[in-house]
This record gives C-alpha cells, structure tokens and sequence, in this order.
C-alpha cells in the first residue's frame, strides 16, 4: 500500500500535525495542470480546480512581474475606478 501525502486541505491537523498546507508555482500553466491531474488521479472526489484552489499559492515575484508588464501598456487617460485591483501598493 502507497503512503499518502497529507494535503494540508484534506488532513485536518488533529489527524496528521504534519501537513503539506501549500505548493508554491510560477506562472507556469504547466505545473497547475500537472498537479491537477496528479490531484484528479490520487483523489479523484473532487475535479483537480477544487484541489488547486485550496493548495496552490502563486509566486508573489511573478505575480508582480506580470502585473507591471501590463501596466506598461494601459492607457493611462482612462480612470482608475475602472480598474479594481491597485496593484502600486503591493511591493
């Protein structure tokens, strides 16, 4: 019998204290769509989003890169309210 890895989003702590509470990626679509079939295949209760959304953290470096490579080519005449998310203050 193969042993499982405590995912910390399916172990609660009173079960197992030691639990693997999150997988940090890049960017990368590859690495979330191979955990999502590792996830799909090993417990298969749940699609492997429902796993990815409760697991996965995005890299804050990469995340930030992206963001500031868009915001070189948004026009800055239109207003801010259009925009959300004010991504200056997360440095």
């Amino acid at each position: 019998m193969k042993k499982r890895i405590p995912w910390g989003h399916l172990v609660p702590a009173s079960k197992s204290p030691i639990r693997v509470k999150a997988i940090l990626i890049d960017e990368h679509l590859g690495q979330k769509a191979g955990l999502a079939r590792y996830f799909e295949t090993e417990y298969p209760f749940q699609a492997g989003e429902w796993h990815i959304a409760r697991i996965v953290k995005v890299c804050r470096v990469h995340f930030l890169r992206s963001i500031n490579k868009l915001a070189a080519h948004v026009d800055k005449s239109i207003h801010s309210t259009n925009f959300p998310i004010d991504c200056r203050n997360l440095r």
